[in-house]
């Protein structure tokens, strides 16, 4: 059963054009179905879709690349590649095959870091890029109940999104792994979602990347799952694990290039020393995040609470391709979210419930300092807008964002 995503509008863009297509992302996150949906398009042309999982064929690709053309490329008007990260001399070998056949490639590969090394660095000028990311909140509706994707076509009021309060405790519990999605039992969700973890340690971070020490790594895992959306602060880590400050870079670059883990950096516009400059994490799926913590209660019951708002709003406007910062000023005031376009500087809290409509000193410190454009105060009880040196605050739920990405954002 096919997903629509949005990944998919931007490959379909690219489709005609000579360039290599290659999507990369974390393991089981899809690449592979989107890989075959497209390929299911073009079966009628004269295509081949081929695994470097399978042993004899990556063989033939490493060590007798003519036979490999001879037999896949040759007189062909597509070719697709899957599981690209295992093959040290892709890179090499592709961009052969790219400059001297009229031939459309796609490629697939589960580590960003290792396709980026062994392929991508030759590909300069010859391939585009495509994210793969779990499911987005509005994909995931739009797949189960598509007749309610019109409540993402304009700003509303909270009571309007009611509707959709099942399918988000849902989400904001099991997160968007095409899989996981798509079983109906809770208890097979946590299953998929353990299974996931387990292979990405074993044939991810031990067999592609070579990493021994699985113990420490999925350790180190638990504990940036734990202080999700917090100040992220190696040296302490460090101390905590009893390691150099050298491994847990290592291990966060790690997680970071293969797609588990965020890295927010500051917002610096001004440069100011009080400012703080160590970055803070989030990882790129909550279902993911619970199953490592082992923590699948309904968002009520967490005191997590406030986190996981925060993760779902971080990866909504990463998933649209935005670069998102925050803002720190003396670990007195903070702006959870900062988006900069050509439209201006914009600033997003993110709250549970709020009593009062008031404009938080954290949120005047802000405007006063960065001349934002507007700011908008995601919560999931109140709609309000006030004012304050010129600058609009919006009060809203946090299912708007989907809203204010498309119109005021990108639009």
């Amino acid at each position: 059963m096919f997903i629509q995503r949005d990944i998919v509008k931007g490959i379909e863009n690219a489709i005609r054009r000579k360039e290599i297509i290659a999507i990369v992302g974390a393991r089981q996150i899809g690449k592979t179905t989107i890989m075959n949906y497209f390929y299911e398009k073009v079966k009628t042309h004269n295509s081949n879709f081929i695994t470097f999982d399978d042993w004899d064929i990556l063989s033939l690709f490493e060590h007798n690349i003519n036979l490999f053309i001879e037999k896949y490329v040759k007189g062909r008007d597509f070719l697709f590649i899957d599981e690209i990260q295992y093959s040290k001399n892709s890179g090499k070998y592709l961009k052969l095959i790219y400059d001297k056949y009229k031939i459309k490639i796609f490629i697939s590969g589960s580590s960003t870091s290792e396709v980026a090394i062994h392929s991508l660095q030759y590909l300069v000028g010859r391939v585009f890029i495509f994210e793969c990311y779990p499911l987005s909140f509005k994909n995931f509706v739009e797949f189960f109940s598509e007749e309610d994707s019109f409540l993402f076509s304009k700003m509303r009021k909270f009571e309007d999104f009611i509707i959709l309060k099942k399918r988000f405790i849902e989400y904001l519990k099991f997160g968007g792994y095409p899989e996981v999605v798509l079983e109906k039992k809770e208890s097979m969700k946590k299953e998929i979602l353990r299974n996931i973890k387990n292979t990405y340690l074993l044939k991810e971070i031990r067999g592609v990347l070579n990493y021994k020490e699985l113990s420490e790594f999925e350790n180190m895992l638990k504990k940036l799952a734990l202080q999700d959306g917090k100040i992220l602060n190696k040296s302490s880590i460090a101390m905590d694990f009893g390691i150099h400050n050298n491994k847990v870079k290592e291990i966060i670059d790690v997680l970071e290039k293969t797609t588990i883990l965020n890295i927010v950096k500051p917002y610096l516009s001004n440069k100011s020393k009080e400012l703080i400059k160590s970055p803070k994490s989030y990882l790129f799926d909550l279902g993911f995040k619970n199953s490592i913590i082992n923590n699948f209660n309904d968002i009520d019951l967490r005191q997590d609470k406030g986190e996981i708002y925060e993760n779902f709003i971080l990866n909504s406007f990463i998933k649209a391709g935005l670069t998102v910062n925050f803002w720190n000023y003396r670990s007195l005031h903070e702006m959870d979210f900062v988006v900069e376009s050509g439209k201006g500087v914009f600033g997003f809290e993110v709250k549970s419930k709020i009593r009062n409509v008031e404009v938080s000193l954290s949120v005047k410190k802000f405007i006063d300092s960065n001349k934002a454009k507007k700011v908008y105060v995601f919560c999931e009880n109140l709609d309000a807008k006030k004012k304050y040196s010129g600058c609009e605050i919006v009060f809203t739920h946090y299912l708007n964002v989907f809203w204010i990405i498309d119109k005021v954002l990108t639009g």
